[in-house]
């Protein structure tokens, strides 16, 4: 019997993604894609307004400032 896993990495540049069945002591890699203009700081940002827009909801304020330190 086989388990799907999937396996994300991010990097500077790109996004990889990779479905991978495992079982048995083996594993069969299932697909694999690369984003190549997800990374880095991209992914920063994303992930700012994200978990932002959660707290918002938990927590309503009317303004939040993003500072970029670049």
């Amino acid at each position: 019997m086989y388990s799907n896993a999937l396996v994300m990495r991010v990097g500077g540049q790109t996004a990889d993604v990779t479905v991978v069945a495992v079982g048995s002591g083996m594993y069969r890699i299932c697909a694999t894609v690369s984003v190549p203009d997800l990374g880095g700081r991209i992914i920063d940002d994303l992930l700012v307004e994200h978990f932002a827009a959660e707290f918002q909801r938990f927590a309503p304020i009317t303004y939040i400032a993003f500072v970029s330190l670049n």
